[in-house]
């Protein structure tokens, strides 16, 4: 992943822009319209500076209430920008930080992390229809636009949704899962954080490279739901349509604002 994509800010590690890769028809996909990020709660005032040259419309949190009610984003209500929040619920049920010290207490040396990051996916990509339509249909208006995209670590619901994105806009896979790889640079230092934290609530009787699957991403994660979505569907298009229910007009819509 390109060094040039990112865009540096304090509070926020994952920051970067989702465009400027060449396509697989030799086109551009456009910068300055779609950005993507971790959460946005540790913002300095310098930050906020920085982030208002960006001219930003629309930001889409895809937390859960839980996640983001003890961590709200420090964008202030007055710069007319619109918050829209899509929750991607890793579980059935939203946990709040009491629940979820006391079920990871509980589960933790039980866990297999790896095999809980791939269910995940498979709900999001398949099971989450309902907000995935949601958020192209809101895309797909170019009033919304430039929009910032973002969850706790920028990396997973962000992840994906960015890399379908990049895939509709005809960025070649190998640059998609590349893009989708540089997480693992950039939150380093905050998820090996979490790790000592979980580690801490064990007692140190799970390791830190069992924990790791969950705090970080990995090539698999993407490759198998994208086979999944080709294989089922053909084309990343159809895969919106006939699983998400998103129509045509609103997909052909997106990729023209994404082509220069």
């Amino acid at each position: 992943m390109k060094e040039k994509f990112r865009i540096k800010f304090d509070g926020a590690l994952n920051f970067r822009d989702v465009g400027g890769f060449t396509t697989k028809s030799g086109k551009k996909m456009k910068t300055g319209i779609i950005y993507r990020s971790d959460d946005l709660s540790q913002l300095t005032n310098k930050d906020l500076i920085k982030l208002s040259k960006l001219k930003l419309k629309s930001i889409f949190d895809f937390r859960t209430p839980n996640e983001y009610e003890p961590k709200p984003d420090r964008i202030p209500k007055n710069k007319g920008i619109k918050k829209i929040h899509i929750p991607f619920y890793h579980f059935e049920k939203d946990f709040t930080g009491l629940e979820k010290f006391l079920y990871l207490l509980l589960k933790l040396r039980k866990i297999n992390f790896e095999e809980t990051v791939r269910e995940f996916y498979q709900k999001l990509a398949f099971e989450r229809n309902a907000q995935i339509k949601n958020f192209f249909e809101m895309i797909s208006d170019n009033k919304n636009f430039p929009i910032l995209i973002h969850c706790t670590g920028g990396k997973d619901r962000t992840g994906f949704l960015s890399a379908v994105i990049q895939l509709l806009a005809g960025v070649p896979r190998q640059e998609v899962i590349d893009s989708y790889m540089a997480s693992n640079k950039f939150i380093k230092p905050r998820m090996e954080k979490h790790i000592k934290y979980l580690r801490w609530m064990s007692l140190f009787q799970v390791s830190a490279e069992k924990m790791k699957p969950m705090f970080e991403v990995r090539r698999e994660y993407l490759e198998e739901i994208l086979d999944d979505i080709y294989k089922t569907f053909g084309t990343i298009e159809e895969y919106l349509i006939k699983n998400c229910g998103i129509p045509q007009n609103s997909i052909i819509n997106l990729q023209r604002m994404l082509i220069k």
